[in-house]
């Protein structure tokens, strides 16, 4: 099995040409682009990069397979290799991420180059060779990229552990090989370099120290948005940021007041709902509870209250409001929740039944009323984290582990891949393929992108937080790294 990546790599190979030698849009060259990929793809360039012939048999060759005069083909070349040009954006960002790093980053460059272009290279004014530790040549190693004597060689050379190591290239081929070694591939967008510098910024930064970074200074600003950009203030995501983040000291992340007894979702007026207001609820007010620990005969007060709200099958209803009938196996779960952290979960096996069948008949797979399909998995491992009832264990322990399992890099956002890492992590299991797909998702502000947490329940309307994904990214890159 090989190592579980690290929280930071500190290790890069990168292809010369891609940093320092670009190609631009328009070639000063009366040979097409496409004519000169052929070229350069060819088993007689492929051996003159790799030193196996001088120029001159090699032009030989080219001129004959080609049907170009051999003296034409280096003229043109000669045209084409002057207006190379360094890739500014991703060199200032390797520049950058040294510099920050105080000499714990290393760069290495790999060159795929012919021999007699080698010098004119490295001669060229406008190249920054400085930004490598050292660059291997494919002339020098006496192989080329994608082959794997060729990262072989570098490996050996440079001590460079490929399993906490980095490999950018635009070229597909030679990311895959050093990625069957266990390197970190990144694949350089010929037209846009900012996703790959995202990446290598992931890579080269410690993510938790930058995801805090990100979540104090937007610290009272975390508020959720729509999936069509409408941005809310509500209560909800701020208790979740809160439960989220640990202790009441770090309040000034979060902005809400305690109501004096029924919390509701939003703060003021609804947001895209019929009419101004949305009734309390008993979601909403089983998070509030739980988080901001109110005195125990407040609580036990509005407990006897929502024993006495619920359906004629005993689950209880997901507002306050009598007229308005809405059922959640997810509410269930927060007010089961709230219940066993207060003794009295036993009063409610009807919805502990709701759950369990849920859960095994797959009940959440395209979501529940209210939340998306991972976040019903998160909240029953956090009501079996809230209690040791054995009953409650025996029925949704080792259920809960078979249809996480199942959800392993299914398509998600980042609170999908940080539930599942934090559910199977509860579980002693390290689940690698959400963690990759989970860090490549936070952005350069130190934070990650938003996740969906819930949705209206008539039009499905998606809201999400950054602040509560940042939040559980956190958590979810801390519990990997103790799970054993």
């Amino acid at each position: 099995m090989p190592p579980p990546p690290p929280r930071t790599y500190s290790d890069y190979v990168l292809d010369v040409a891609d940093v320092l030698f670009d190609w631009p849009s328009e070639l000063p060259s009366s040979i097409p682009r496409k004519l000169w990929r052929q070229i350069f793809w060819s088993k007689t360039w492929f051996d003159f990069e790799r030193g196996r012939m001088n120029e001159e048999e090699c032009y030989r060759l080219l001129a004959e397979e080609f049907e170009i005069p051999s003296d034409r083909l280096l003229e043109e070349w000669v045209k084409v290799r002057d207006v190379l040009h360094p890739n500014e954006p991703l060199l200032a960002a390797i520049r950058e991420l040294k510099e920050q790093s105080g000499g714990a980053m290393h760069v290495y460059g790999a060159f795929n180059v012919a021999p007699s272009d080698l010098e004119f290279f490295r001669q060229k004014a406008d190249a920054e060779w400085s930004i490598f530790d050292k660059v291997y040549a494919s002339p020098d190693v006496r192989e080329r990229m994608p082959n794997p004597s060729f990262y072989k060689a570098i490996y050996a050379d440079a001590g460079v552990n490929p399993h906490t190591s980095v490999f950018l290239s635009h070229d597909l081929d030679n990311v895959v090989t050093p990625r069957a070694y266990g390197m970190h591939g990144v694949q350089l967008g010929l037209k846009d370099a900012k996703p790959a510098i995202r990446a290598l910024r992931n890579l080269a930064g410690d993510p938790v120290q930058r995801a805090w970074d990100y979540m104090r200074a937007n610290a009272g600003k975390h508020v959720c948005e729509t999936d069509t950009g409408v941005v809310m203030v509500e209560n909800f995501g701020q208790l979740l940021i809160l439960e989220a983040t640990g202790d009441r000291c770090v309040y000034v992340l979060v902005s809400f007041e305690e109501p004096p007894k029924w919390w509701n979702f939003f703060q003021g007026e609804g947001v895209l709902t019929y009419g101004a207001f949305l009734p309390d609820d008993n979601d909403t007010t089983c998070m509030g509870l739980s988080v901001t620990k109110p005195p125990e005969e407040h609580v036990q007060e509005l407990m006897d209250d929502m024993l006495e709200n619920r359906s004629d099958d005993g689950l209880p209803w997901t507002y306050v409001d009598r007229t308005k009938p809405r059922l959640d196996p997810s509410v269930c779960c927060n007010v089961l929740h709230l219940f066993y952290s207060h003794g009295r979960g036993h009063q409610l096996p009807e919805a502990l039944d709701f759950v369990v069948e849920s859960l095994d008949n797959r009940a959440y797979i395209e979501g529940t009323r209210y939340y998306v399909p991972d976040c019903f998995l998160w909240f029953v491992s956090r009501l079996l984290q809230a209690t040791d009832d054995a009953t409650v264990h025996a029925r949704l322990k080792n259920l809960l582990r078979v249809r996480t399992m199942e959800r392993i890099g299914s398509p998600g956002d980042t609170l999908a891949y940080a539930q599942r890492i934090l559910v199977l992590a509860y579980f002693g299991i390290a689940d690698e393929v959400d963690l990759r797909l989970l860090r490549a998702l936070q952005c350069e502000d130190g934070g990650f992108e938003i996740g969906w947490i819930y949705k209206y329940g008539i039009s499905g309307m998606l809201i999400g937080s950054r602040g509560w994904a940042t939040a559980m990214a956190i958590n979810a890159i801390e519990a990997f790294e103790k799970v054993e």
